[in-house]
């Protein structure tokens, strides 16, 4: 079924191509699949050395060589200026009317377009007058992969040249941009909104986790004033997501901000909440009535 996928969409699941085949035990099939990843999709070389499912393939003497392979093609990804920004904007608001601006701040190794797209977003945009932004991490690991660097200014860098990039088409209102973030996106979501709260509404933290640890010096006390979080995590995740979430609940009240820390039971998976649309339609409302 993943092979019939990517003759639709060729540059859409090849890593998990390499990673069904390296199961099956097809080392030369997964090899050719791991290469076009690196190329045409985009392979963090680093989780490649983790991935449980290339255990097997990890196991061939060739992996050495395409391990390098990997580390070459996410140098060179590296040092590009490949980004992706994907824009859903409210049907009948022209570009310089002001609304409330959601961006989107995707998970390890995804991209903006895969994260916000019009197919997921427009009803929401035309409910509630929002334009929603993806914005592509500020490390790409290829052409259709990218992830973020994890420091707060740099990342926030990344997220104002996207809307720069936008700003011939959504003219955001004034302290009315609430970042949302899934995953690494989520950790970064909470980190940029508290280096200015008065650019950024508050945010989303959607199951937050990645490299590192959160930036504890970030969440100095006032430094959340009139912001609004919102922090999510499925019962059923990882240990270390639910500790993550957790942290960031303790350093956001710290901060003086107004959070409101969830755990949902229905959630077993490391994804979106089960009712996600749902329960956006509360958080949207509630932070911009909070500001």
């Amino acid at each position: 079924v993943q092979y019939w996928a990517l003759q639709k969409e060729a540059a859409e699941g090849q890593y998990n191509m390499a990673c069904f085949l390296s199961l099956a035990r097809n080392a030369d099939a997964s090899f050719y699949w791991l290469q076009r990843a690196a190329l045409e999709e985009g392979v963090d070389s680093q989780w490649a050395t983790e991935d449980s499912d290339l255990i097997p393939v990890r196991s061939d003497p060739r992996w050495p060589t395409v391990l390098q392979f990997l580390q070459q093609a996410n140098n060179y990804w590296q040092t590009s200026t490949h980004t992706e920004t994907s824009l859903v904007m409210p049907k009948g608001v022209g570009a310089a009317e002001p609304i409330p601006v959601l961006v989107g701040l995707h998970g390890m190794g995804h991209r903006a377009g895969g994260f916000v797209s019009a197919e997921m977003y427009q009803e929401f945009a035309n409910k509630h007058r929002v334009a929603i932004v993806g914005v592509s991490g500020s490390v790409p690991r290829g052409p259709r992969s990218y992830v973020w660097s994890e420091n707060a200014e740099k990342d926030r860098q990344r997220v104002e040249a996207a809307l720069k990039e936008v700003a011939d088409r959504v003219t955001p209102a004034p302290g009315k941009i609430i970042l949302f973030g899934f995953s690494q996106g989520a950790m970064m979501s909470a980190e940029v909104a508290i280096l200015d709260s008065q650019r950024y509404a508050g945010a989303i933290v959607l199951s937050p986790g990645g490299n590192g640890n959160p930036n504890t010096e970030l969440f100095k006390p006032g430094a959340g004033q009139n912001q609004t979080y919102i922090l999510s995590v499925g019962q059923g995740e990882h240990l270390g997501n639910k500790l993550m979430t957790t942290a960031y609940a303790n350093l956001l009240k710290q901060a003086g901000a107004n959070v409101e820390n969830l755990i949902n039971p229905n959630q077993q998976d490391h994804s979106l909440p089960p009712n996600y649309f749902v329960d956006l339609d509360r958080w949207v409302t509630k932070i911009l009535q909070n500001r």
